[in-house]
This record gives C-alpha cells, sequence and structure tokens, in this order.
C-alpha cells in the first residue's frame, strides 16, 4: 500500500472532526483500501477503495477531503444497496448527481470536473436514472457544472464506455465511474435480500449515531440539507422486491 497515499487520506479524514462531525463520523465507518484497479475512490459500504495515484496526483488536500465525503454520504444514502437491476454505471451517474449537488451546498469542495446538475436537485437517484439517457450514443441533456466533466481532459470517463463497463478492459463491477468521482461497487452476486436489508438497517444506524453528534456539536442544529436526510430515514427508501430481482436466476 502505498504509505503516502494513506496518510494523506488518514490526515483528511482526520480534519472532518470538529469542523464535520457528522460526515466524520460515517467517514470513520470505512476502512482505507488500495486497489490499483480502480480509477479513482470507490465503496462497499465497508471500505473506501482508493488508487493512490489519484490520491497524490490528480486532488488538493480539500478536494480530497470531499471525495472521501463524497464516497461515505453514498452509504448514508444507501446507494450501494439500492441499486437493484438497474445498470451500475448508470446508476453510479444517477447517485453522483444527489451527492454532489448535497457536499456543493454544505459548500466543500470537489474536483472542477463533477457531475452537478440544478435541474435534478431535489430528485431521488432513481428518478435521476429514470431521466438519464441510457449509452447507446444519444447526446446527454444539458447540464450544468457537470458538462466540463464531460468534455475531456481530467473528466473524460475512460472506464465507461458503455452500459457494461467494459472500458480500458476493467471489471464491471468497479469500472463504471462517469463523474471521476468514485461511486458504488455492485453488491456480490451472493447478497441476498436479508443481507440487503441488514446492510440497509446498519447504515440507518450509523447515520443516526452521526446525526446525533452533529446535533451535539452544533446546539442542537442539524446543517440544513441534512433534514432531508433525516426524513429519509423515517420512511423505506428501497423498493426490495425491486433490489432482489438483480440477483434472482
Amino acid at each position: 500500500m502505498s504509505e503516502k497515499a494513506l496518510k494523506a487520506i488518514t490526515k483528511a479524514r482526520s480534519a472532518l472532526i470538529f469542523e464535520h462531525p457528522f460526515f466524520a463520523c460515517l467517514v470513520m465507518q470505512l476502512k482505507p483500501v488500495e486497489r490499483p484497479d480502480i480509477e479513482t475512490m470507490a465503496t462497499d459500504g465497508t471500505h473506501l477503495f482508493f488508487n493512490s495515484d489519484f490520491v497524490l496526483n490528480e486532488l488538493d488536500k480539500d478536494e480530497l477531503i470531499g471525495v472521501i465525503v463524497h464516497e461515505a454520504y453514498h452509504c448514508a444514502r444507501k446507494h450501494h444497496v439500492r441499486m437493484g437491476h438497474r445498470k451500475l454505471d448508470r446508476w453510479n451517474e444517477a447517485c453522483d448527481y444527489v451527492v454532489n449537488s448535497d457536499l456543493i451546498k454544505q459548500k466543500f469542495k470537489l474536483p472542477k470536473w463533477v457531475l452537478n446538475d440544478p435541474a435534478y436537485d431535489g430528485l431521488s437517484p432513481e428518478e435521476i436514472y429514470n431521466r438519464l439517457p441510457d449509452k447507446s450514443g444519444q447526446p446527454k441533456p444539458k447540464q450544468g457544472q457537470g458538462q466540463q466533466g464531460r468534455q475531456g481532459g481530467k473528466g473524460t470517463p475512460s472506464g465507461a464506455q458503455g452500459d457494461k463497463g467494459q472500458g480500458n478492459g476493467k471489471c464491471a463491477m468497479h469500472a463504471p465511474d462517469p463523474g471521476r468521482m468514485g461511486g458504488i461497487v455492485a453488491p456480490a452476486p451472493a447478497y441476498d435480500k436479508d443481507k440487503l436489508e441488514a446492510e440497509a438497517a446498519r447504515w440507518d444506524t450509523i447515520t443516526k449515531m452521526a446525526i446525533g453528534a452533529a446535533k451535539a456539536q452544533n446546539a442542537g442544529n442539524i446543517p440544513g440539507d441534512l433534514e432531508r436526510l433525516v426524513k429519509d430515514l423515517g420512511r423505506p427508501a428501497i423498493d426490495w422486491q425491486s433490489a432482489f430481482q438483480r440477483f434472482e436466476p
């Protein structure tokens, strides 16, 4: 493992403790694991997979904090267990619009190529997924700030050539990364409904604990955009029948 990259990640995580206790609590649940085969970062709900070159050469210290928080926030919103039968690259793209919008409102610094479109504000990833065009060559709708990341340069999605994630010969499990911000990896095929529900419940518990930490440090106040997450925890967010269909023969 690159000790220098791990040290940078550890420092970034520690920087969140006093200024962003909610996100610090989420981030600390993910164990950093170096994965050279992943282009940027990714999470499965337990690990923070990272590419050392991406950490050390493509991000400044504030962007690194933002990207790490981005990964943990995917978990808080249970994006890694909500995909169901959907295609991984398109699901990651839809989830990125949700996560990036919220983090930008929380004043986190994100890389300039992130996917962000005000047209998707307030929508769930399921709703955004249904509005995104597929990868059959249809042009993308005009996209706010996120359009910068689709034009080439650092924002070119080198691992996302089509819904099967075949770009650069990478595994479909983790190759799709349309916004180059890292995303979720697909749940293992061995997952069943009970395991998905248990993972969702685990992250509900973690997120409630994080909300408690944020309230304690902010004299009872939760930052504005987190109120929506509190409300989300009070109602079912996953269509388990749909999610389970992905793993049926």
